[in-house]
This record gives structure tokens, C-alpha cells and sequence, in this order.
């Protein structure tokens, strides 16, 4: 599993950290389950602490919502070329997100 970790000496950032949840947590609920995953575990993913959850999504139920909200419609899925089809369905938008805001927000 490759989770982007949000520790060490960068600079707080609320954007990336909300967005290294969100990953954390589409990441967790695709390959456990939803009753199977705990917060202390996304939030470990994320390398923030578990507090955050709350403090970005409320609890697990609002993060589990935000994690379906952001899913791409069918529609979006089949957009682009066919040649990249495989990894558009390999990479949550979540975690795409995350990478991107890296990018911008470099340590």
C-alpha cells in the first residue's frame, strides 16, 4: 500500500492533510470495509493524528460520505484515452488529489 504521509518537518497544511484523509480513508474502505476500519487506522495511513478526523469529517460516518462524494461517476471513468483507462480505475481521485497538492506544496 503507498499512502502519502503528512509528518515529519513540512509545514501544516489543512488542504493536504484533509486530503491525505480522504485518501487514506477511500484507500481503507475499498480494501476493508467499512465496519472493519477504524479511524486510528486512517489516520495512522495518513501520518496525522486521529484527532483530525474529527476535527476535518466529524467522525467516521461523514468521512465514509466524503469518501463517496468523491468517487468519479461512471461517466467520468470512461472520459480520456483508452490507453490510460486502467489507471484511471487503479487511482482513487482521492489520492490523485494528494499527489498533486504534493507537488504544489513542496517541503
Amino acid at each position: 500500500m503507498t499512502v502519502l504521509h503528512v509528518v515529519g518537518s513540512r509545514k501544516r497544511n489543512a488542504t493536504v492533510t484533509r486530503a491525505s484523509l480522504l485518501a487514506a480513508a477511500t484507500d481503507r474502505f475499498v480494501r476493508e470495509g467499512y465496519d472493519s476500519v477504524s479511524l486510528r487506522e486512517i489516520a495512522s495511513d495518513a501520518g496525522v493524528d486521529v484527532s483530525l478526523v474529527s476535527r476535518y469529517f466529524g467522525g467516521k460516518e461523514e468521512l465514509f460520505a466524503e469518501v463517496l462524494a468523491a468517487c468519479p461517476s461512471g461517466t467520468e471513468m470512461f472520459e480520456g484515452d483508452i490507453h490510460d483507462f486502467g489507471a484511471r480505475l487503479a487511482t482513487p481521485p482521492a489520492k490523485r488529489e494528494v499527489t498533486a497538492m504534493m507537488q504544489r506544496f513542496p517541503d
